[in-house]
């Protein structure tokens, strides 16, 4: 499961917080919600989670104490990351290679990944190793920013980076069900969450700015863009059904 070539090395998170702290709020608190909605099911009552790219824990602090006695595994590409999650000393997480994951089998009721897949090279190998460690008719909850997002959007038209993370693919809610639904996972919930965290484009005057925005409505105009700047985020909840 590879990244890009901008790699989130163990550098990267020392010392980072949040890049957008309402927003990282508010994908929290969604997946709180989805959580305690599937926990109301018999079966998953005690739920194997498997949180992919959980960093140093943002989501995984807050996740695990709805669900003291589940098994909670964390993954991560940066060995820092994980080793910050150990030192939280949280009673029923372990940190795990992703390939020690793939040879337990297929174990997860629950996989959380936030804003994760977008910097993926290989999503088919990503795809399929999410298929090797998730059980039939279990739930796979995803996060990524909208491709639309405007200061995304913009500064790739212009070559420029939108932010200091590597979001080298990101996907519209169209492209994003298509994919997962080539893995067979079934899409329950689907929908875009409007956050307030992301940094604005900063224009240098003005006119710059008027230019921007009238160049940005005939653009997707003509891509027939729909929703565009309405939304930051695609929420998605998905069943995987085998055939």
């Amino acid at each position: 499961m590879s990244l890009s070539d901008k790699r989130w090395d163990d550098t990267w998170y020392v010392g980072k917080k949040p890049a957008w702290p309402e927003y990282t709020n508010l994908r929290i608190e969604w997946f709180i919600e989805e959580c305690k909605d599937l926990k109301k099911k018999r079966e998953l009552e005690k739920p194997v989670i498997v949180e992919i790219g959980a960093g140093t824990g943002w989501v995984t602090k807050e996740l695990c104490k709805f669900f003291p006695e589940s098994p909670y595994y964390c993954t991560d590409i940066s060995m820092f990351a994980l080793k910050q999650i150990e030192d939280l000393n949280l009673a029923n997480v372990k940190t795990i290679h992703i390939s020690e994951l793939v040879k337990m089998g297929h174990i997860a009721d629950i996989i959380i990944c936030g804003d994760v897949i977008e910097h993926v090279e290989d999503r088919m190998t990503f795809f399929e190793t999410i298929t090797d460690i998730i059980k039939p008719d279990r739930y796979l909850l995803l996060t990524t920013p909208n491709r639309y997002l405007p200061n995304l959007f913009l500064n790739r038209l212009l070559g420029k980076e939108a932010t200091s993370q590597p979001y080298d693919r990101p996907f519209s809610q169209k492209e994003l069900e298509d994919v997962i639904s080539n893995y067979n996972f079934e899409i329950i919930k689907s929908f875009h969450m409007k956050a307030e965290g992301y940094q604005p484009i900063k224009y240098r005057s003005i006119l710059r700015k008027i230019v921007h925005k009238v160049l940005l409505s005939l653009l997707t105009s003509f891509l027939n863009i729909k929703n565009f700047n309405t939304h930051d985020s695609i929420m998605l909840r998905a069943k995987y059904k085998p055939s």
